[in-house]
């Protein structure tokens, strides 16, 4: 919206129109917004999904590198850095060597 000095108020269109005819943008934003999903957005939740069995069955110790070993011997295709990736976005993180390391019995 634009004002003139006699406070007229022009929509995005009559402006351009005014400017030489250019053309004003449609609505592109609801229509990126309302887009089906992507495959690979598709394609990234379903590897979600498979990331999590694998870091839950390794009781969170796990990185990105075993978590990958695991879905290759599944039998998913994919590479090292998409797990990564992936991992990143759902928040899992390994945890350290010495919090998993089993602490002798006291007794």
């Amino acid at each position: 919206m634009r004002f003139t000095r006699d406070l007229t108020i022009f929509t995005c269109r009559q402006s351009l129109k005014c400017a030489g005819g250019w053309k004003c943008p449609g609505p592109r934003f609801y229509e990126w917004r309302d887009a089906p999903e992507s495959a690979t957005a598709k394609r990234r939740g379903e590897l979600a999904l498979v990331i999590t069995r694998s870091f839950d069955d390794s009781n969170e110790t796990y990185g990105y590198r075993r978590v990958h070993a695991d879905l290759v011997a599944w039998g998913v295709p994919c590479g090292p850095e998409l797990v990564r990736s992936v991992m990143r976005e759902l928040g899992l993180e390994a945890l350290p060597a010495e919090a998993v390391a089993v602490q002798p019995h006291r007794g």
